[in-house]
């Protein structure tokens, strides 16, 4: 289930439930929960994002010198909510049969 929907979700299911049976509520649980939830919808936001800057090309030019792409990669980006892994290029310099790989720049 996508972030927003579980948060709908969950959200919907809490309400429901307060103050309905007269017990005190614990709401800094409440407060935790909501937390974690908007969470997961900025760490999905922050996914899409990074996935739209991967680079798709066979060639690229990187700091004036050109780089093939080698193969594909999971790199992990660290944002405020926490690691994102996307799949991007790793690129190597053209003419450099075992020179060191990069991810695509940024």
């Amino acid at each position: 289930m996508a972030p927003i929907e579980k948060s709908i979700d969950a959200v919907d299911a809490r309400v429901a439930q307060l103050g309905r049976d007269g017990r005190s509520i614990d709401y800094a649980a409440i407060e935790r929960q909501f937390g974690e939830l908007a969470a997961a919808i900025e760490a999905a936001a922050n996914l899409c994002a990074l996935e739209a800057t991967a680079i798709e090309a066979d060639r690229i030019d990187v700091r004036g010198e050109a780089s093939s792409r080698v193969g594909k990669g999971i790199g992990t980006y660290y944002t405020m909510t926490g690691p994102v892994d996307i799949e991007r290029g790793v690129y190597r310099r053209v003419g450099e049969r075992n020179g060191k790989t990069g991810p695509s720049p940024r």
